[in-house]
């Protein structure tokens, strides 16, 4: 089964597979022709000109990751259209009120089931570099756990 059809399963409104389908095309048919008004990237890279592209003028692209091996840098469809591109990393949280209204956020959507996490796979502690095979392989869908 594919990872697409995996999300699905798993609920998920709509996946787009980027080695499969045009982003931009997809989230023009997803969203009538509005575009995604934020959008999250853990690649980086020259995707980020593809992203971009499914963003409507004023919208925004948080980068919070830098998988790709390739440079990153703004993309030219971006700044015509004022797309703000804006880093992210979990070390802003700088301050106690910051990260006690996150968890507040998260502590709640839990709660109430709107945040319904998956756990792919648990591996025991002596496993540990097995587990981290298992990420390699980028079959997950949802969380590995390592247990002590």
């Amino acid at each position: 089964m594919s990872k697409k059809q995996r999300l699905l399963d798993l609920g998920a409104d709509n996946v787009i597979a980027t080695q499969e389908e045009d982003l931009p095309t997809r989230v023009r048919e997803i969203t009538d022709g509005k575009l995604a008004r934020v959008a999250f990237d853990a690649i980086g890279g020259s995707y980020i000109d593809t992203l971009a592209q499914g963003v409507p003028p004023e919208g925004t692209i948080y980068l919070y990751g830098l998988l790709s091996e390739e440079a990153n840098s703004y993309a030219v469809s971006a700044l015509f259209k004022s797309i703000s591109l804006t880093g992210y990393m979990m070390h802003q949280i700088t301050t106690p009120e910051r990260f006690d209204r996150m968890k507040r956020y998260v502590y709640e959507y839990l709660a109430n089931g709107s945040f319904k996490p998956h756990v792919d796979r648990t591996f025991p502690f002596k496993q540990a570099a097995d587990a981290y095979r298992y990420l390699e392989r980028n079959q997950q869908i949802g969380k590995v756990v390592i247990t002590l």
